[in-house]
């Protein structure tokens, strides 16, 4: 049995729809991750600064705050790399793996935060 042209052509319209909305959720999930990236690059030049002037002994604890935030721009690196490069068949399992790897690191990110912070409050 043949479908009617208006068959084909709904099916056709409909597998454009799903392609359009799995390409707008790729581009959402590397905008976030590409965000976070950028907060942690910012984060790390202020450490960097800070180093530059900081004593030894808050040195040393700038610097594995710096390590911990180094690691966590890789781990969503990797993400966004995974993201960008997804077909759309893996799309369902790429998109939950980024969306773990950014609520892991923004978490990460707070807490490593927050340390800074107490850092920055000792010198």
């Amino acid at each position: 049995m043949q479908c009617s042209p208006s068959s084909e052509q709904k099916v056709e319209e409909a597998r454009e729809s799903i392609e359009q909305d799995i390409r707008k959720e790729k581009e959402e999930a590397a905008k976030e991750l590409r965000e976070l990236r950028d907060d942690i690059n910012n984060r790390m030049d202020i450490l960097s600064q800070k180093i530059a002037t900081a004593s030894d002994n808050s040195k040393r604890e700038l610097e594995e705050t710096r390590n911990e935030l180094e690691e966590q721009r890789e781990r969503v690196e990797e993400s966004l790399n995974e993201v960008e490069k997804s077909s759309d068949e893996a799309w369902d399992d790429i998109k939950r793996r980024a969306k773990e790897t950014g609520d892991d690191v923004k978490l990460k990110f707070q807490q490593l935060g927050e340390r800074i912070d107490a850092l920055f409050d000792k010198e």
